[in-house]
């Protein structure tokens, strides 16, 4: 649940830090009557930042699913150990003694 808990923050941090420096890499941006090759470049490095993005915010939901899954597992398993626990404190009811 820790290492879940981890990747979750982590995954989300990285996420959100690519998300503020897009801007930087937004402005860098050559003119558009630089060479043609320095245009790719930088489309090719907006594409991997951008496929670095989703892939980490991708990471974090799939971390924060598994983790609840995890969470609402263990939850049912503690409400059916209580509702056991509770069922076999109940005191039972003795037939002999309301018949007479």
């Amino acid at each position: 649940m820790r290492t879940l808990r981890i990747l979750t923050t982590v995954s989300l941090l990285i996420g959100l830090g690519l998300m503020v420096s897009l801007g930087v890499l937004m402005v860098q941006r050559p003119p558009a009557s630089a060479p043609r090759a320095e245009l790719k470049a930088h489309a090719r490095k907006m594409a991997y930042h951008i496929v670095g993005i989703l892939a980490s915010l991708t990471t974090s939901a799939t971390c924060a699913l598994l983790m609840f899954r995890k969470i609402r597992t263990e939850y049912s398993e503690e409400q059916l150990k209580n509702l056991v626990d509770l069922v076999a404190t109940m005191p039972t009811k003795k037939s002999d003694d309301n018949e007479k």
